[in-house]
């Protein structure tokens, strides 16, 4: 299934924009909870806890997105810079993605 694209960023631009606003929103009151005071610790907690399932929802819609208007364009795109269909930019970005894994789990 092919979704139409609407202008130069398609139709991930408004939901990404979205995600990043609540996110950076959200930044400064995270920040300000962060004081020592013990009277603080729960609503930080619950300002973390939105902050995290927002970056998720984004994570979620944004895969979601990449895979409903082309895996292997938008793979391409992303880590190669091209326009093609090939398959080399899926297994590049899952090799990568791998290599950050493992480098993870060592450090770990």
């Amino acid at each position: 299934m092919k979704l139409h694209r609407s202008g130069p960023h398609g139709v991930v631009c408004p939901i990404f924009c979205a995600s990043v606003s609540v996110s950076v929103a959200q930044f400064p009151i995270s920040m300000h909870c962060r004081r020592p005071a013990p009277s603080n610790r729960q609503s930080a907690r619950s300002i973390h806890f939105l902050t995290i399932l927002s970056s998720l929802a984004f994570l979620v819609v944004h895969i979601t997105l990449v895979v409903m208007i082309g895996f292997a364009h938008n793979m391409n795109h992303i880590v190669l810079g091209t326009n093609d269909e090939g398959r080399v930019g899926i297994w590049l970005g899952f090799v990568g993605i791998g290599v950050v894994a493992v480098c993870w789990t060592a450090v770990h």
